[in-house]
Formats: structure tokens, C-alpha cells, sequence
């Protein structure tokens, strides 16, 4: 994991689209050697609210509910090189059950079978603990052990921007203290890429494959 403190927007002023369209060029190309430009660009959409008011006035204007990804998630742009997507956040509460939080992968220790980069829209947002794993690779069955590296605890708040490495980089979750809204950008993929998720128990050994596709 990539974390870009106090990172401020691009300069100058900028709409939500144009920020868009831009995001789409960057990731069009070599966008892996232009990470600081992708995470000021999301503060573009992070501060003010910028993102999440048009959103909101978007959708009230047309009077259509926007389309739900999962169980708390809402797809926001669809672009050739990119897409993303708000994520919805609730606290803790002790009626939740157990099935809702391993839905969330609250928790639970997990890789991602795709590249990210995230920011906190509204709310104080969650804290995650990270661990490294150097050594992934897609052949690895139920029980196999990951030698993972010393993780550390980040906190997605304030004017922070994470960059979210598939595969490599492992994280578990915390419940955020109050309702939060976060931000997720993805690069499209290659269609040549095999990609797999893990999930993993307390021990750090394979506990269950999420997804793999080549």
C-alpha cells in the first residue's frame, strides 16, 4: 500500500467531468509512473465535496436511483480506462450480524484481485491494517501459508489517498467510529492478467479463494 498524505488537489479549478476526463487520459497511458498526479486529481473530486454533491444533484435531477454494486456500493462513472465507485460505511452495532461483516471484509485479512486507489469523501473514515505479501502469485490452494510481512494500521481520513496494489498487498479492515463515505478508483485491467483474491485466516493460511479469472 501507497499512502498519499495531506494530498491536495491539482491546481487550478476544475469540474467534476473535466477531473473525469483527465483521470481517463492518465490511465490510459503509463499511469503507474504518474501516481501523485491520480492522487491529486482525487482530491479534485474529494474536496468540497465536490464528487458527492454532484452526485447527489445528479440523480435527485433525474429522479432515478443510482445503480447499487453490492451491498453498499454505488457504480459513478464507467470510463474506457478507468471506473469507480462510493462506498457506503456504517459503525459498529452489536445487531449487525456476522454474515454482514465478513460480506464487508470487516475484519478479515484479504488481497484484492484488482488495483485501487481510495480516498474518504464524508466522515472520518476507517482505520486498516496492512500487510505485504512480496512473494504472491495466483497457484495457491485452500490451507496454503502466505509468509506475510509485518503489517502497520493506517487511517483513511482527513487528506489522505491509498494506492491499493492487487495481489501483493493484504489489509484487514476496521468498522469506521461514525458513517463514512469513501471513494474507489480503478485502472481497467489488462485482458491477458490472471487475477485472484484470498482470504485468509487468523494463522495467515488460505481460508477461502474469492475470485480468479483469467
Amino acid at each position: 500500500m501507497i499512502a498519499f498524505s495531506d494530498t491536495c488537489s491539482a491546481s487550478g479549478s476544475s469540474s467534476v467531468a473535466e477531473t473525469l476526463d483527465r483521470l481517463d487520459t492518465i490511465f490510459a497511458g503509463d499511469w503507474a509512473s504518474q501516481m501523485d498526479l491520480i492522487a491529486q486529481e482525487i482530491a479534485v473530486l474529494r474536496d468540497d465535496h465536490a464528487l458527492l454533491r454532484t452526485f447527489v444533484h445528479g440523480n435527485a435531477l433525474a429522479k432515478t436511483w443510482p445503480r447499487l454494486s453490492g451491498a453498499q456500493s454505488f457504480t459513478i462513472c464507467s470510463r474506457p480506462a478507468f471506473f469507480a465507485r462510493i462506498n457506503l460505511w456504517m459503525p459498529y452495532v452489536n445487531t449487525a450480524p456476522d454474515s454482514y461483516r465478513r460480506f464487508l471484509s470487516v475484519d478479515v485479512i484479504h488481497n484484492h484481485y484488482f488495483e485501487f486507489f481510495t480516498t474518504c469523501l464524508l466522515g472520518p473514515g476507517y482505520t486498516s491494517t496492512f500487510w505485504r505479501d512480496p512473494a504472491h502469485h495466483p497457484d495457491r490452494g485452500i490451507g496454503d501459508p502466505v509468509a506475510l510481512l509485518q503489517g502497520s494500521e493506517h487511517s483513511l481520513s482527513d487528506a489522505a489517498v491509498w494506492f491499493v496494489e492487487k495481489g501483493a498487498d493484504y489489509h484487514s479492515q476496521h468498522w469506521p467510529s461514525d458513517f463514512s463515505v469513501t471513494l474507489n478508483v480503478m485502472p481497467r485491467p489488462r485482458v491477458d492478467e490472471w487475477s485472484v483474491q484470498y482470504v485468509l485466516d487468523d494463522a495467515h493460511r488460505v481460508s477461502s479463494i474469492i475470485a480468479s479469472s483469467q
